[in-house]
């Protein structure tokens, strides 16, 4: 089994660079990114991803082709 997911990368990334306060973000829209909604705190699939994705996403946005992910960080952001 393969080890260098993007899930085993952000547990990872998490356990090192992260605070308990600090919360991940992740986006994703199809089958390869569930190791990463398994991981992130908060998980956001775009409209256009695959159907069991949007169900385990916290949150399910517009289109990537309409910039959604974008939008999504920047409202987050306040910019």
């Amino acid at each position: 089994m393969a080890t260098g997911t993007k899930g085993s990368a952000l547990k990872i990334f998490k356990e090192m660079y992260l605070n308990e306060s600090d919360k991940l973000y992740v986006f994703g829209d199809n089958n390869n990114d569930l190791g990463m909604f398994k991981v992130a705190d908060v998980s956001i699939a775009v409209a256009n991803g695959v159907d069991l994705l949007k169900e385990l996403a916290n949150e399910t946005i517009g289109y990537n082709y309409d910039d959604s992910v974008a939008k999504y960080i920047t409202e987050k952001a306040g910019i």
